[in-house]
């Protein structure tokens, strides 16, 4: 996705490759009967097809619904919302 692919060029230095970005088009569309209401999920196991087993997965997302039942170490950050002072994902860069 468009927005995802600006995010991560903005933040991420050239020595960094990542394997696989997840935007929404990505995502499966699910829909809580019980709330009523859409959200978009994560699954990882897709990830599977492309040779990567979950304990190699890291995933970062600002969004619970979307990682809820993957079993890979997840890290969960603030959404983003425009902010030109947000350095979150370059703060969390360098921890990693």
């Amino acid at each position: 996705d468009a927005y995802v692919s600006v995010l991560i060029k903005a933040v991420t230095p050239a020595t960094v490759k990542y394997s696989f970005v997840w935007g929404r088009s990505k995502c499966r569309k699910v829909t809580d009967d019980f709330f009523g209401y859409t959200h978009f999920y994560k699954p990882l196991d897709k990830l599977k097809r492309y040779g990567f087993s979950l304990e190699q997965i890291t995933m970062i997302d600002d969004t619970p619904s979307k990682i809820v039942s993957n079993y890979a170490a997840v890290i969960e950050i603030d959404a983003f919302e425009g902010a030109p002072d947000d350095n979150a994902l370059s703060l969390l860069l360098a921890r990693l």
